[in-house]
Order: C-alpha cells, then structure tokens, then sequence
C-alpha cells in the first residue's frame, strides 16, 4: 500500500524530486538542482558583472551617456521606427529568456514544508528584479513598465522553460514547443496587420505649396513676432500658415510625406500620409486620419488622441490613451521638439489658428535661429546628414576598443547611404554621409555651415570621436582629410583646395606647426573623395558600393608618411621657391600622382 501522502508530491516542486518522488514525466527523469545551482549561480553573476562593466553608462568602459532615443523623424523615415525598435526587442527578449532559464536552476533546494508556489513566487519575482537591472543598466535611468515588458516577457517565459527543465526534458521540450508556436502566431499576426495598415495610394491631400516667397513670409512672421526684447514672444499663424510651416518640416524629412492640419477649439484634425519604402522596390503608404485635443501649459504638453483610425484599421478607443502616451513620448524624446515644447508658456489652438506665448529668452536664443536655418537651408541634404550621424553615433557605441577606425566609419556611413538611395538620390545621399562623417571626425563648428546635425543627446557621444579617430596612424589627417572634402561639397572644388592651403600656410607662420606636404596630401586626399562621390548619379553608386564592400583605405588615401613636413616659412621659401614655386610645384605634381594611382578617386 502507498504512503498516505505520496500522491500529494507536486512533479513540479525540485524537492519532491531530489528526495526520490517520482518522475514527473514517464521515461524522462527529473533532473537533480544540487546538480545546476551553483552553475546557474555563476553564470547569472558573470552575465550581470559584464552588463556593468559594460554598461553603456555606468560602467567604465562604458560611452558616458546612454544611447540616443528614436527622433521624430526617424518615425517619418519609415523603417527606422519599425526595424530598430524590433531589433533591440528581439534581442533584448533573447538575452532575458536565457536568463529566466537559469533562474529556477539557481534557487536552493526547497525548503521542507513549502510548496511549489513558493518557488514559483521567487522566480517570478527575481525575473522582475534581473529585467528592471537589465534595463537600468542598458538605458541609464528607472525603466518605464512600458519599457519592462519586453524584458520581463523574455524573462518569464525562459524561467518558465526552466521550471520545465527541472520536472524533466520531455516538459521542458513541450514548454519549448508552446512558446515557439506563440512565436510564430506573434510575427503572423504582427504580419497580417501590418498589410491592414499599410495601403498601396495615398490620400488624395492637397498640401500648401511651399515655395520660396511663402518661405520668406513664415520667416518675418518668425521674426517679427512678441513685443519688446528680452520679453515673452507670441506666435500666431492661421490655419493656413500652420499647414505650410508643418509642410518646410516634413520637406526637410521626405518630400512624399504629406499632411493636413483642421483646427477647431483645442483639437486639431490630422490626415496625413507618409510614403514607405519596400524591400520589392515598390511603395506603400502609411494613411491615417485622426483627431486629438491639444494644449501646452508650461512647458507641459497635453495631448489626448479621440480618434485614429491607420489604413483600414480603427483603433480601439481602450487602446487609444496608450496611443497618446507613445506619440507624446515620441515628440517629447526628439531634442528639438523637446526644446520647443519647453520654451513654450502656453499654447491654445481655435478654428482662427494657432496661438503659442514662448518664455521670455528661450524663443529669441534658441529656437529662432534652429526654425530661421530650416527655412534657409536645404532641407533634404540637412534631414539626410542628421539621419547619417545619428546612426554613426549609434553604431559607434558598439564597437569594441579600437575598432573605431576611418575605414569602418566610411563604410558604416556609405552602407547607410546605398540603402536609403535604393528608393532615393545617390548624390545627395553620399553628401550627407561625408558632412556627418566631418561634423563627427572633422570639426563640430562644420555645423555652423550645415545647419543643425547634432542634437543634444548625441553630443557627448561625438566628442568622444572628433580629433580622436587615425588615418594611417595619423588623427590630424583624418581632420585634414573630412574638413577638406565638406568643404568642396559646401562650396567647389577650388575653394576646398584653398582652404587647405591656407591652413598650411598658416602652419607655416612662426609659432605653427610648419607646412607640411603630407597635410596636403590629406586635404586635397578629401576635395577629390567628394568630387568623386557626388559627381553624378553613377559615380554616386559606384563609390557606395565600393566603400559598402571589400574597402581599404588605398583606394581614397594614398601613403603620405614620406612627404616633408614640419617646414619652416624660410625653408619652404628657400628650398621650394615658397607657395608655387618650382620645388613646391614638383611636391604638388608627386602628390597628384598619388592620388590618380588611388582606384576609387580615378
């Protein structure tokens, strides 16, 4: 006759199965836990000690500043905001699920008395506790439940396969099994209603035409608005105005996307429609129509969507409030609309328009002359040269220690750029690629030039890189080489050249650095880079797919360590007849043929 008690052993409790109860699943021995604590334990410690050290906060290897959030306009590009956010989910969710396996393995032996619940509280609770450090030390501040679940998710369903490890490998193969089907269901399901919200038409908008008299009225309106200096600034723009301000925005983004604004008291009536680029070569397009109540207070922003409705999907009401929360995260986490926001005492919207009253110093000094270079500048090139910077400062973070070389910044930049010129414009794209790349490795006041590249979240990163990266060994020619070629893009070829001789010239000088042929070499090395990147459409694509495949930096950079350097005012007039002179002029015609020998400058 069986022990009273016998049938009452949990399978599931590693008590009852380390003191000889019986096997939870027939013909698959349950496992011992002495056997996996201590592992477990070590691993866990190990991964968890690598996390901080490597933190990219607080560790000290770590970048000193956490990794820059998604901007609004890597929303409106159109595959940012879907494949980074996926990528960074899936591989969090992977990391966590390995360590919810070893979390049931690493608790002590049951104690006697307690049942399976009380294992299965701590796991739970310690799959909490490991998610919230993970985050924390991946992101660098107290993570949101928002941004828990994913973690959490990853973390529960590996300590739910643990737990099923310890009843036996037949269940922990069965749990396995359960979570890939749900797995497959997710990415169908996430198929499936991607296709409900993406349309193959547009919505028939008619967008204010921007043109450049309209440009110039936005601009005095700008200018001229709020009473005396030093106090609050007021803005007022028709429904009208609104639109077209709203429409220089989204040009300095893509020229597809188009959106309408209608105004009544404190809501504002969306339609917008933004273009997509598929991996086919087609496009689809992204429709949605919504309405949402409006209204900034002290730099606090009120937004509260009432209906959405994207491509043939109606948003359910119950899901709308976390709609609201993720668009007012999104705008609220791109710097410059964080800015806006803040600088903002308050703000109304009627069917006349749109009414903001700014805090005093914080309209006229830093948002006046970001929106005046928007208006001015090229729109297209500047949203393509903040879009290559952000994912060079990105990736950069990535890299181990001493990877940081030019000749994987080139091809980090120019992979970027064949792949948003897929649907696109080579020329601009490798122009925006060579100015973030000399914001970042040349000099940061390039962006005086440019316009506004850099953001706040991304300046403690950039500093970290500038006059900091060789080139064959050499930091300052890889300043030399950057600094030359946006200077050719932003003016010519000739004026490129000039500047670089000019700051020979001025090394020359006492008290500088002397002149130096090699220097030269580096400068006129980046004029004729960006002369053939940018020549025409071909040469565009031809340098992308060079640089994106077997590159070294012979093919832009010829040897240079063995041109004279460090020449004095006198020694250069003495002994090469001083700036074209007929020793000066047989250095430049050495240096020429060194850069005509390089294949891709050709």
């Amino acid at each position: 006759m069986a022990p009273p008690n016998a049938d009452s052993r949990d399978p599931s409790d590693p008590a009852s199965l380390s003191s000889g109860g019986p096997s939870p699943a027939r013909g698959s021995p349950a496992p011992s836990v002495a056997g996996y604590t201590w592992p477990a334990r070590l691993i866990l410690a190990g991964y968890f000690a690598l996390i901080g050290v490597f933190s990219p906060v607080y560790g000290p290897f770590g970048k000193g500043a956490p990794p820059p959030a998604l901007e609004l306009e890597d929303y409106l590009q159109g595959t940012e905001w879907i494949i980074r956010p996926v990528f960074h989910a899936a591989s969090d969710a992977g990391q966590l699920f390995l360590v919810g396996l070893l979390i049931p393995m690493s608790l002590p032996r049951q104690p006697a008395g307690s049942g399976p619940r009380v294992r299965r509280t701590l796991v739970v609770l310690l799959a909490l506790l490991l998610a919230a450090v993970f985050q924390l030390a991946r992101s660098g501040f107290p993570p949101s439940p928002l941004r828990l679940a994913v973690p959490v998710c990853g973390c529960l369903a590996g300590a739910w396969v643990g737990l099923g490890i310890l009843r036996g490998w037949r269940a922990a193969l069965k749990r396995s099994l359960v979570l890939g089907v749900l797995g497959v269901l997710l990415v169908v399901g996430g198929a499936g209603l991607v296709q409900i919200m993406l349309d193959r038409q547009p919505l028939p908008l008619e967008a204010e035409t921007v043109t450049a008299a309209e440009r110039e009225r936005i601009e005095q309106v700008l200018r001229a608005s709020g009473p005396a200096a030093g106090g609050p600034r007021r803005i007022d723009l028709t429904p009208k105005d609104a639109n077209l301000l709203l429409g220089i925005a989204l040009a300095s983004v893509a020229k597809e996307h188009k959106v309408k604004l209608a105004m009544a008291e404190n809501t504002v009536a969306v339609e917008a429609s933004l273009k997509l680029p598929t991996h086919s070569g087609g496009s689809r397009y992204l429709n949605a129509r919504g309405l949402c109540r409006l209204e900034i207070e002290r730099g606090d922003l009120a937004l509260d969507l009432r209906r959405l409705r994207i491509g043939r999907l109606d948003v359910p009401a119950w899901l709308l409030p976390c709609c609201s929360r993720g668009l007012r995260s999104a705008i609220l986490d791109d710097p410059e609309l964080r800015e806006l926001v803040l600088a903002v005492e308050s703000l109304r919207v009627g069917p006349e328009g749109v009414g903001a009253v700014f805090r005093r110093g914080r309209f006229q000094e830093k948002l006046l002359p970001s929106l005046i270079a928007r208006l001015n500048g090229k729109p297209d090139v500047l949203a393509a040269t903040r879009a290559h910077f952000r994912r060079l400062a990105v990736t950069a973070r990535a890299w181990p220690s001493g990877k940081a070389q030019v000749t994987v910044f080139l091809q980090t930049a120019f992979t970027l750029a064949r792949e948003r010129s897929r649907q696109g414009d080579p020329v601009l794209e490798n122009r925006a690629a060579i100015l973030a790349l000399a914001v970042l490795l040349g000099h940061p006041r390039l962006e005086q030039l440019i316009g506004p590249v850099v953001g706040d979240d991304l300046r403690p990163i950039a500093r970290q890189y500038t006059g900091r990266v060789p080139l064959r060994g050499r930091r300052d020619w890889t300043q030399h080489f950057f600094v030359s070629a946006a200077s050719a893009l932003l003016a010519n070829e000739a004026i490129g050249n000039r500047i670089g001789l000019l700051k020979e010239e001025l090394d020359a000088t006492a008290g500088g650095s002397g002149f130096s042929f090699s220097d030269l070499l580096a400068d006129r090395a980046g004029v004729s880079f960006a002369v053939a990147a940018t020549r025409d459409e071909a040469s565009a694509r031809a340098m992308q797919e060079r640089i994106a495949g077997d590159f070294r930096i012979d093919d832009v950079f010829p040897p240079a360590a063995d041109l004279p350097e460090g020449i004095a005012e006198s020694v250069l007039k003495a002994e090469y007849g001083g700036i074209g002179g007929a020793g000066y002029r047989r250095m430049v015609e050495e240096i020429e043929r060194r850069l005509r020998e390089c294949p891709a400058l050709r």
